[in-house]
């Protein structure tokens, strides 16, 4: 005879795997239609370009990351000549796996878990786009996994928030706060009283500090770079007020709204003593947005550290049978507003989705096949804006004159001295039988234009890229406008 359980999801398991196979089917599918912009190419070409311990060690405090995702593309493509399509299969298998520890592994609920899997940030933000962030959801899952298992997994934690502190800065913070929660619960619990624990605990500690020494060591920004320009250039009170975006933005497209989840999430979290979890890791990322490195893309950060921090206070079964009336009332309570938020926020997935399949995230992929049919990368060809150079992935060397990375690598170096060959003034002289100008908004091709075609070119094709995000006011579209010497329009038609 067959018994069920009174829970009707708990004989469901098989669910799980089909909601991992959906989930790996939708954000699959989305990642064929996308066509890789700046930032996933800049990663690409370090790798592709440079030796890896150049690229490591010398390389990446250009880029402000460390170098766990520069090496796993490394390897990629020396070990096993990986070509550029190989990317975004690469991001989404880091996706896939961290989808697979949420629905397999999370303490919640299977419809929290499975909307939590398709909302925007990891079925589309960190799954279709291929980043380093990408990673982020695996290692802080499972750091959260081992966290809820106590001293017994102190050497699976330590090795699992090392990996997380080495895919960003963010993951950093992120296991910075597991660290010290973590170390707080063993000496509140006595914990440290055993001998075995204890060295384990130093053992573990003392990994923890030399890896953060490391990490904080080789992202030190090179004299010269652009975000220590751009640092120096904005008042501390400007910093605070983007430290405040990278939490109002992050939860809702409106700014109230997104603070009040913040703040009953905190609420929540203190009432499950893991305050410091969620507290250090909202605050450490919304500092380190508003003054180390803020764009539309980190703002999901704070939705992985606040699932986390979920994770790590989530009450077992055995405990929340045990509530009484009134916390089986807030347990309720706050189940119900986290399914809300996540479906609200899985509508955002479905926009992304149906947005990557019919419009192009970026106009690279269709400027590189431009200049392959017109033979330009044959030529001379000069590129402005940074956004250029997801460009050059399609071709085998750097195609473009005024980009001069050491070696002749085709990367964009992050310094001032890069920027401003790069960047289009009425003072640039252009001198190459092509230009290629990357321009972030519809509003700036009029300007950009007359601007070129002043210095004697005509403008012969338009790449639209439609990046996607839930407010369209924070959007990068990375279109690129083609233009060519009038003189070698005119000796081709002769």
């Amino acid at each position: 005879m067959i018994r069920f359980d009174r829970n009707p999801w708990a004989n469901l398991r098989w669910l799980d795997g089909l909601a991992l196979v959906l989930y790996a089917g939708v954000a699959g599918a989305t990642m064929l239609h996308h066509e890789p912009w700046a930032d996933e190419a800049e990663a690409w070409l370090l790798a592709r370009d440079l030796g890896w311990f150049k690229l490591v060690f010398s390389e990446l405090r250009y880029e402000g990351h460390p170098g766990l995702w520069y090496t796993i593309l490394w390897i990629a493509i020396h070990w096993f000549n990986a070509g550029y399509a190989a990317l975004g299969w690469i991001g989404l298998s880091c996706a896939v796996a961290g989808a697979a520890v949420l629905i397999f592994l999370a303490p919640f609920p299977r419809p929290l878990r499975y909307l939590i899997a398709f909302s925007f940030y990891f079925l589309y933000q960190y799954a279709v786009l291929a980043r380093s962030y990408n990673m982020l959801p695996f290692f802080a899952f499972l750091a959260a996994y081992f966290y809820r298992r106590g001293s017994g997994a102190v050497v699976p934690l330590t090795l699992t928030l090392g990996f997380l502190a080495s895919v960003s800065v963010h993951g950093m913070v992120i296991a910075l706060a597991l660290a010290l929660s973590f170390g707080r619960r063993a000496v509140l619990e006595g914990s440290l009283k055993d001998a075995g624990l204890k060295k384990q605990f130093f053992v573990s500690a003392s990994f923890l500090s030399a890896a953060f020494v490391l990490l904080t060591i080789l992202l030190l920004p090179a004299s010269g770079t652009t975000a220590e320009y751009d640092a120096r250039a904005i008042t501390f009170s400007r910093h605070l007020g983007l430290s405040a975006a990278g939490i109002g933005y992050a939860f809702s497209t409106f700014i109230p709204v997104s603070f009040g989840i913040a703040g009953l999430l905190y609420i929540w979290a203190k009432k499950r003593h893991v305050r410091l979890v969620f507290a250090v890791s909202l605050i450490g990322n919304a500092l380190v947005f508003g003054f180390v490195r803020g764009r539309v893309h980190h703002l999901g950060i704070q939705v992985v550290g606040s699932v986390v921090a979920l994770w790590c206070g989530w009450p077992a079964k055995s405990e929340a049978a045990g509530f009484d009336r009134a916390g089986t009332r807030w347990n309720r309570a706050a189940y119900s507003t986290l399914c809300l938020l996540f479906a609200y926020q899985s509508f955002w997935s479905i926009s992304a989705v149906q947005w990557d399949w019919l419009l192009p995230y970026s106009g690279a992929r269709e400027a590189a096949e431009f200049l392959q049919s017109m033979g330009a990368h044959r030529q001379s060809v000069e590129a402005f804006d940074h956004i250029s150079v997801a460009i050059q992935p399609y071709f085998s060397h750097n195609i473009f004159a005024n980009f001069r990375a050491p070696g002749g690598a085709a990367f964009y170096r992050d310094t001032m001295d890069f920027r401003r060959r790069t960047t289009l003034t009425n003072e640039s002289e252009l001198t190459a039988d092509w230009v290629v100008a990357g321009v972030l908004a519809p509003s700036l091709m009029p300007a950009t234009t007359q601007l070129v075609e002043r210095s004697g070119y005509s403008l012969m094709h338009v790449a639209y890229g439609s990046g996607f995000f839930p407010r369209a006011d924070l959007v990068d579209e990375q279109t690129y406008l083609i233009f060519r010497r009038k003189e070698s329009v005119t000796s081709g038609r002769r």
